[in-house]
């Protein structure tokens, strides 16, 4: 077998390195998506907690009324954080 010429070896040795950066960006993506998704799913816990908290007085008072219906939004935003940052996981 011939050896390679030594602009073939500079070749692979760069296509290397960037395939080692590429590497250790996706990880760092995969790093930030999970702690994306528990910071998501901590809040989640603590919106859903409050949603329940308020939801018979929320009828009673106009103002936490409001306060349940932002809350219910924000889950509904958290919801879908989730369940974008699990896909990108899987």
């Amino acid at each position: 077998m011939p050896p390679n010429h030594p602009d073939e070896d500079r070749h692979i040795t760069a296509c290397r390195r960037r395939l080692a950066h590429l590497h250790g960006l996706s990880q760092k993506c995969r790093a930030a998506d999970q702690a994306i998704l528990d910071a998501a799913q901590q809040r989640l816990t603590a919106v859903s907690s409050d949603v329940e908290k308020l939801r018979t007085r929320a009828v009673q008072d106009p103002k936490i009324g409001q306060q349940y219906t932002d809350m219910l939004t924000e889950r509904g935003r958290l919801m879908l954080i989730v369940a974008q940052a699990e896909s990108r996981l899987a």
